[in-house]
């Protein structure tokens, strides 16, 4: 197997630098020395004089640049400019390591799109499949035609990230310069009157002129200053932007809407890895959850509180309906036993005779202010000092505050009940025809002695009801007065007041209704913004890939095979090894195979994290192609790894510890100790199981819905409804809960009972 013939498929550094001096006396790949922003680019690339023509600046833009004065043979140094002078330090790259970069990226940029563009006008590699599918293809096509009509030729590539080794400072000018030689060969093999050269890498977008073949403007770049700002997040917007910018002649043009970034009704950018689904809900919920949430903190501090008018008895607290039965049966027997006191008493005034007769016998009345009336009477007769509240007659006064009463500041008897309500901003309790806090107050029926008097807060009661005229009857009571006097002993009173249970209801309503209505703005607004991020998965509908697992499998067979003819670097991962000694890992791969007697291959394979091969399964898939019993070691940016084909080692014989590498040891220091190692290491047969299983692959794959399809808008409407849904009933939940916060006794007077029956309880005890 040494005997082997193991010719090198990567670029030799000595072919390489004779390649690069070959180019730079022909004039091919080098850029003009005029045009400040790629001088600093290119570097060392300059054209001769009479090759290519100085651009201004102006001119980057409109495309319509004339042709220009031979320029200097020696490169202008500029901010950022790349030099290769060797005074530029000691650990900068020699120029011959440069050299040999710039014609690597130059290599692979014509090897990656140069075929690809005989047919089409955007060529994507299989390093940068996952960066392009069918949705962006048709944001640029409009703005491709544009320019073809206005007589351009437009050549787009959407590349991966290019590598160079850190290590060897070689840096992004020279990614530039190797581009743009590569551009220039494209060029020269291609000629049309004005074409216009797009590089898309990632969301980065540079542009290079050419006329007739020949270099009229560099790599540049046209940047959209926001905001907005544009879509980052796909290669599309920025070229759209950028060919927009080339076709109107201008270098900052408004962008479109769907150029923009993607951004949430509540302001934060959405990212091509968020999960639409998810991401719908999440908007949805938060718009709903915040508008029902404000509604409802505006019902608590707006209207609930309010101490007068409609809103005050639509939305103050009142007694529950159990309670205020037990009220006014209470009163009721009361008035009854009043009735009878004044009837059987036969020490009465005129005025006192004359308003007995006016008004009917509890019994027969169903009119709370009738009994209240009796009550008073009675206290007017007895001639006791207590006064009722004016607000409450059923209940007595405990003094006396300044409180609103239609409009006016008036001195009136309070209960602590009104007063503690009043106290709060709210409306204090109040009796009418309709029972306890419900109706029209009483004292708003200006030609009522009940309003009159006030029950004895403006004089006496029995006095009002003499001087009204003598048609004058009491209005009866309401029907629901019946209803509740019927069911006072079916329910237990409750001990606290809220709002009616009906404008609970309908508050609740209305923030519900508002927080579903926010909820599907809001996931509809972030469903639209999501489609901006939607990048179609490898093997979904709109990728350029209809199987990666079949693709990525035959990629690396492909590599494989290869790699028995000698070393095998891929053309993207060549870019990182640049400076490495491949040839050395050959030699040493040849001897370990002469000792072993195994194949042993040098495969440089690191797969992009934008390509169609899972760098984590690389291993794997390697070991699948090798043949049985063989070896290969897979070199990347910074590793070397053996990898088995069929074979593992022997657990019964002496196992040799794996090398350790420093971080100063190189990729052709680590490959020759791995290889190394693998040449002490005693092989048998793997007896478990080969290669990967299809297991996967049988499974049908469920991939994200792609916008403007059937299956996104039910999944945008089923998650906006979930999400705004789910908001309506959070609300209703916490309307319910914070309801107790706007609460009042029903009874002033029952902490101050208890404690004195317990005290007095207390007190029989010891006894």
């Amino acid at each position: 197997m040494s005997s082997r013939a193991r010719p090198l498929r990567g670029t030799r550094p000595t072919l390489l630098v004779a390649a690069g001096a070959f180019v730079a006396i022909c004039g091919l790949g080098l850029g003009p020395a005029g045009a400040p922003a790629a001088a600093a680019a290119v570097g060392d690339d300059s054209p001769t004089p009479a090759e290519a023509p100085a651009v201004p600046q102006s001119a980057v833009a409109s495309g319509t640049a004339p042709a220009g004065t031979p320029t200097a043979e020696t490169p202008t140094v500029g901010a950022g400019s790349v030099t290769t002078d060797a005074d530029d330090g000691a650990d900068a790259p020699s120029p011959s390591l440069r050299e040999e970069y710039r014609a690597a990226v130059a290599d692979y940029l014509v090897e990656a799109v140069a075929q690809s563009w005989q047919h089409d006008v955007v060529a994507v590699p299989p390093d940068a499949v996952q960066e392009w599918d069918a949705r962006q293809r048709t944001m640029v096509d409009p703005q491709i035609r544009a320019l073809e009509d206005a007589g351009w030729t437009v050549r787009i590539a959407v590349l991966p990230h290019i590598p160079y080794p850190y290590e060897s400072d070689i840096d992004t000018p020279d990614v530039v310069g190797g581009l743009q030689r590569g551009l220039t060969r494209l060029a020269a093999e291609d000629p049309h009157p004005r074409t216009v050269y797009l590089l898309a890498q990632g969301s980065s977008t540079s542009f290079s002129i050419y006329e007739d073949g020949r270099l009229q403007a560099e790599l540049d770049q046209t940047y959209a200053v926001g905001p907005p700002y544009v879509n980052a997040t796909t290669s599309a917007p920025a070229l759209s932007y950028a060919l927009r910018a080339i076709g109107a002649g201008s270098d900052k043009p408004e962008l479109l809407d769907e150029e923009t970034a993607a951004v949430s009704w509540t302001g934060e950018r959405y990212r091509t890895s968020d999960v639409a689904g998810s991401q719908i809900m999440t908007a949805a919920f938060l718009a709903g959850g915040i508008a029902g949430g404000v509604l409802l903190i505006l019902s608590l501090l707006v209207l609930l509180p309010r101490r007068s008018g409609p809103l005050a008895r639509i939305f103050g607290t009142r007694i529950d309906r159990a309670h205020e039965a037990s009220a006014l049966v209470a009163l009721r027997d009361r008035a009854a036993r009043a009735h009878a006191k004044l009837t059987r008493s036969t020490r009465l005034s005129s005025s006192f005779e004359s308003s007995l007769d006016r008004l009917p016998d509890p019994e027969e009345s169903y009119s709370p202010l009738v009994w209240a009336g009796w009550v008073t009477l009675e206290d007017e007769w007895s001639k006791r000092e207590r006064k009722h509240c004016f607000f409450r007659p059923d209940l007595h006064a405990d003094g006396e505050e300044d409180a609103e009463v239609l409009g006016a500041r008036l001195m009136v008897p309070l209960s602590d009940l009104a007063a503690e309500r009043i106290g709060k901003g709210r409306a204090p309790s109040y009796l009418s025809l309709s029972g306890i806090d419900r109706g029209r107050p009483y004292w708003t029926r200006a030609s009522s002695p009940w309003a009159a008097s006030g029950y004895g807060a403006f004089g006496p009661l029995h006095e009002a009801i003499a001087a009204m005229p003598a048609e004058w009857r009491p209005a009866p009571g309401a029907a629901r007065v019946k209803r509740a006097i019927e069911s006072a002993r079916v329910a237990a009173p409750s001990g606290s007041a809220g709002a009616s249970p009906w404008a609970r209801t309908a508050l609740l309503a209305v923030a519900a209704a508002a927080a579903l209505a926010a909820g599907i703005v809001g996931g509809l607004h972030d469903a639209d913004q999501l489609k901006k991020v939607h990048m179609a998965e490898l093997g979904a509908p709109g990728s350029l890939v209809d199987d990666p697992t079949a693709v990525s499998r035959q990629a690396v067979a492909e590599v494989v095979a290869a790699a028995a003819d000698g070393p095998v670097v891929d053309p993207w991962t060549g870019l990182e090894l640049i400076g490495e000694d491949l040839p050395a890992v050959g030699d040493v791969a040849d001897e370990v195979a002469e000792q072993t007697g195994r194949d042993v291959r040098v495969i440089g394979f690191d797969p992009s994290l934008t390509g169609v091969v899972d760098g984590s399964d690389l291993a794997d898939l390697v070991a699948a192609e090798l043949p049985a019993g063989s070896l290969a070691v897979v070199l990347s940016s910074s590793s070397a790894e053996i990898v088995e084909g069929g074979i593992t080692m022997d657990p019964m014989s002496d196992r040799p510890d794996r090398p350790e590498h420093d971080s100063d040891d190189t990729v052709t220091d680590r490959a020759v100790a791995q290889l190394r190692w693998a040449a002490e290491v005693s092989w048998i047969t793997d007896e478990g199981d080969e290669g990967l299983t299809d297991t996967d692959d049988a499974e049908a794959r469920e991939f994200e819905p792609t916008p403007d399809t059937a299956e996104w808008e039910n999944r945008t409407w089923v998650r906006t409804l979930l999400g705004a849904i789910g908001a309506a009933l959070a609300v209703i939940v916490a309307g319910t809960f914070l309801r107790g916060l706007v609460v009042d006794r029903t009874e002033p007077t029952t902490k101050t009972q208890t404690y004195t029956t317990t005290k007095t309880a207390g007190k029989r005890n010891r006894r």
